[in-house]
């Protein structure tokens, strides 16, 4: 069974939010490969890597 995000009143989301969600969480997906890549290489040649913790 798939679960689909609904609206703050219950109501399914429309197929166009759905889509647009589906492309932000893509996006965010491909920002995180690139932050962990740019990580990993950068311990690699020994750099020190300080972690902004909210």
């Amino acid at each position: 069974m798939q679960t689909f995000a609904r609206t703050a009143e219950g109501a399914p989301l429309l197929e166009n939010r759905r889509a647009e969600l589906r492309r932000h969480l893509a996006r965010l997906r491909v920002v995180g490969e690139q932050i962990r890549a740019n990580l990993k290489t950068a311990q690699a040649i020994g750099l020190t890597i300080a972690v902004a913790r909210r």
